[in-house]
């Protein structure tokens, strides 16, 4: 399987907001439950804060404080989500297991469909876990980056566990 692709499929799963993952869950409403909200309608922001869960159908995100900004037709433009760290999940079509992530801040950008995780990011679908301290798709571009922090430590690491009844090699790909 060509590593990129794979990789760009993983990252595509972490979208809240525009996944390509069941259909029924962009038809759902948006649920949060937080211990407080503050709303601003005049500067297009709403502030979750205090055990923050947020839901739509599948999609499950817990965080320490989560904030939505809004466009003038009240459609959510960002989401930023901070936690320790914040986690996020979803059920993709056609697969039997959620696709899990978790990083200290997650940022969504509704156009042009960018999400940026950092600080101890992690990504896990199926047999397949990838960490960096940034990780950013982008979804108009089909583009995945990963670096180390920019103090220059830590490491991308991608960790591919080989498929069940196939033989493969060690499992284990650390890009350099």
């Amino acid at each position: 399987m060509n590593r990129s692709r794979f990789l760009s499929g993983v990252l595509l799963a972490v979208l809240p907001l525009s996944i390509p993952a069941l259909t029924s869950d962009r038809e759902q409403p948006i649920h949060i439950e937080a211990d407080r909200v503050q709303i601003d309608d005049t500067k297009g922001v709403s502030t979750y804060t205090g055990n923050v869960v947020y839901t739509q159908g599948t999609i499950r995100l817990e965080a320490d404080t989560v904030q939505l900004y809004y466009t003038q037709e009240r459609r959510i433009d960002r989401l930023e989500a901070d936690g320790k760290p914040a986690r996020f999940r979803q059920r993709l079509e056609g697969e039997d297991q959620d696709m899990r992530a978790e990083a200290l801040h997650f940022e969504y950008f509704a156009e042009p469909g960018r999400l940026i995780l950092t600080h101890d990011a992690h990504v896990w679908r199926q047999n397949t876990e990838f960490s960096g301290e940034v990780i950013e798709y982008d979804a108009a571009q089909e583009r995945i980056s990963a670096a180390r922090a920019a103090n220059g430590e830590g490491r991308v690491q991608v960790t591919i566990q080989p498929a069940q009844g196939k033989p493969s090699g060690n499992g284990n790909a650390a890009p350099r």
